[in-house]
Order: structure tokens, then sequence, then C-alpha cells
């Protein structure tokens, strides 16, 4: 279709591991792209497509819908102006059982491709880039003194 048909815009919606060749292929035919996310699953790979995409000079998008959501529109207009001091954010969904390919993580890049992703794009987009970040581990529970 890409060859045959004259196209303005492609979006493509297929597994993140399937969908490379269609983006620079877009790119050079000169197609601007709305891509799901992630855009891929290695970084060198996807500064290569991001090269691409500049070069032949067309408009990119990587999906994520929460941006486009009346509560993200609410949110956004409350926080203007305001200074956030801390954000936290926690994804709580499980992975969809009919999408098999969204199991392998060499497929899907895993729940942190698949959903966190979607915490940070929105943590950025409302609250502007990150300046620091801080993390705790832990290993579960800790019992002291049979408390």
């Amino acid at each position: 279709m890409i060859e045959s048909e004259k196209i303005d815009a492609l979006y493509i919606c297929v597994p993140t591991f399937a969908h490379q060749d269609m983006k620079i292929l877009a790119a050079k035919k000169g197609i601007h792209l709305f891509v799901e996310k992630p855009v891929h699953l290695d970084l060198e790979e996807a500064k290569r497509i991001s090269s691409v995409i500049k070069k032949a000079g067309v408009i990119s998008c990587v999906g994520y819908q929460y941006r486009y959501s009346d509560v993200t529109d609410k949110l956004k207009k409350y926080l203007k102006g305001k200074e956030i001091g801390s954000f936290a954010g926690n994804w709580l969904e499980t992975m969809p059982g009919d999408r098999a390919w969204w199991w392998v993580k060499e497929k899907s890049g895993g729940a942190e491709n698949s959903f966190i992703t979607h915490l940070i794009d929105l943590s950025r987009y409302l609250f502007g880039e990150v300046k620091e970040v801080f993390a705790l581990s832990r290993d579960g529970i800790r019992i002291k003194n049979g408390i």
C-alpha cells in the first residue's frame, strides 16, 4: 500500500517488534507517522529511526492516550502556575491475556514499555522535565525480634 497509494499519514498500531521497517519506509516516502508506543525496544535502533524521520522532515507522534483525556486537560489547567515538589505514580493493571506477545519481554519490552512509560509521559506532560529521581528498594518485609 505504501508503494502504490498516495498516503498523507500512517497510524502504526502493530506490536512493537513488528513495526520498525514500517516507520523507516513511511518516513522515506514522506508519510507522517503516529506510532503506538514504544517506538522501539532498542535505544540505538530508536535513535536511528528518529534520524531517518528527522531527515525526511515528516511529523511523528507516539501514542500516549492519557494526554488526550478530559481529566488530563482539567488537571493541566489546575496545575498551571503551581510549583510541584514531588510526584509519585503507580500503575495498577494486569497484562492482557489475549495478546500473547505482551508476555514475551523480547517482543513487548515488558511492563516498563507497555505500561510504565504512560506514567513517565504523563508526568513529563503535566509537571515538566525530570530534575531529580528518588527510588527505594526492598526485598520483602523484614522481621526483627519475632515482630
